[in-house]
């Protein structure tokens, strides 16, 4: 008789099963199912058992007295047949004959499982028994591994894999990001830079409550000598004692500055008179005067040598906290698009002295920005006349409005050589927050 597995696993009657007693079928390949299926069939409780029938019926006087599964390994220890015990020599052919038999009956029972992937030996388990060792290896299946040791591997390679794409994923959206920053010219943008570069946030720390973040510039460092030297000798904030500075980044003010830096680039390329307007109303000596100012000013600038697009450094004094949250949300979010004494919007100045009426409470504090002027329309119109632009919309053609005030913040009636400035912005994106200085 051979196996030939078990009725039972062809829709037989039950009671055929049990008086055939063949082991069934499996359709398994894993080393370790495979296993503990030999394990379940042959140590049904059948009386002799399965593999102890098919050596009787091949001569062979053997018992079965152990079958224990561990992992992709069985271990069959085997006994001389007969009340006495008697030694066993496990190089016998008996033996040899028993796996060959427990090899064949294998391959029956798992006809998935190639046969050379069955191992079978042979040692003394002790003075009257031997154990046969069978071993299922899975070279075809998961590289001689089983299921239980390849998953951990395979969950990990993809853990691994997932992780890899992402930082992949970043590192290209930090190039990406530095690329557009680097559309800036290399005097303003050197901070912007250096914090996206930062993508573990090493030096660059979120600010508590805010979504910008923040660097502390130490004081006699290179980059707080910088940053000094642009507040006091071309924003005129020398006669001010600083506290601190801090330099910040907000990638989303960031990202809609140099978007409409961009945009006026193209736009002027398309259009180079778009920057030229000067069909101004009265007071001609006085409005050229102040442009010469502002050209002045434009100049100053290295940067802006050979530039379409000017970007001049500015000044908006305030307190500590509302600094922060114009560095959070810009200064829309401040409603400091205010009606003005020179018209709707977002005021600046280029004097941090001047600034500093502005800043007010316990840590007075001046915002430095970048600004986008574009083509100023140079304003002589007092907000005490019934012509003001008092909380007038920006001039038609003109991306903001340039004033000349004296101390106190009114318009100039002529030219004079003490005079300050102030800029006025209709859109938040053509100004960005670079440096917070704390005054004592």
């Amino acid at each position: 008789m051979e196996s030939r597995g078990s009725p039972a696993c062809f829709s037989a009657y039950l009671v055929d099963w049990k008086e055939c007693g063949f082991p069934c079928i499996y359709d398994v390949t894993d080393a370790n199912v495979a296993i503990a299926t030999l394990a379940f069939e042959w140590k049904r409780p059948l009386s002799p058992t399965w593999l102890e029938t098919l050596f009787i019926q091949a001569g062979l006087p053997l018992n079965v007295t152990e079958i224990t599964p561990t992992n992709n390994e069985l271990r069959i220890v085997l006994t001389i047949a007969g009340t006495q015990k008697r030694a066993v020599d496990c190089d016998s052919e008996i033996l040899k004959n028993a796996s060959r038999i427990i090899e064949r009956d294998a391959n029956t029972i798992l006809p998935k499982v190639q046969s050379d992937k069955f191992t079978f030996i042979s040692s003394p388990y002790n003075d009257f028994s031997c154990a046969i060792l069978l071993t299922i290896r899975n070279d075809g299946i998961l590289g001689g591994y089983s299921l239980s040791q390849v998953l951990p591997i395979v969950i990990g390679a993809i853990v691994a894999v997932i992780v890899l794409c992402i930082i992949i994923l970043i590192i290209f959206r930090v190039r990406q990001k530095v690329a557009d920053i680097k559309q800036l010219p290399r005097e303003v943008r050197w901070s912007f830079e250096e914090a996206a570069l930062d993508i573990l946030r090493i030096s660059w720390k979120r600010q508590e409550d805010y979504e910008f973040y923040i660097r502390i510039l130490q004081p006699n460092s290179r980059d707080f000598t910088t940053v000094k030297n642009l507040f006091v000798n071309y924003l005129f904030g020398d006669g001010l004692n600083i506290l601190e500075i801090r330099a910040v980044y907000n990638p989303t003010l960031v990202n809609g500055f140099i978007g409409d830096f961009i945009k006026w680039k193209r736009r002027l390329q398309d259009n180079k008179k778009l920057f030229q307007k000067s069909d101004w109303e009265g007071h001609m000596e006085l409005r050229q005067w102040i442009m010469e100012h502002f050209q002045k000013r434009v100049t100053n600038f290295p940067w802006n040598a050979d530039a379409m697009v000017p970007i001049i450094p500015a000044c908006h004094g305030t307190d500590q906290q509302k600094a922060y949250k114009i560095c959070h949300g810009g200064f829309a979010s401040l409603n400091t698009l205010d009606a003005g004494f020179f018209g709707k919007g977002i005021y600046m100045t280029s004097y941090a002295e001047y600034a500093l009426r502005y800043a007010s409470g316990s840590h007075p504090s001046i915002i430095i920005t970048y600004v986008l002027p574009g083509h100023p329309y140079p304003v002589v119109e007092d907000h005490r006349n019934d012509y003001s632009l008092l909380g007038a919309a920006l001039k038609p053609g003109c991306q903001s409005h340039y004033v000349r005030t004296n101390n106190i913040g009114f318009v100039l009636k002529e030219p004079t050589a003490e005079s300050y400035d102030e800029i006025v912005l209709a859109q938040e994106n053509l100004v960005v927050p670079a440096y917070i200085i704390s005054l004592m």
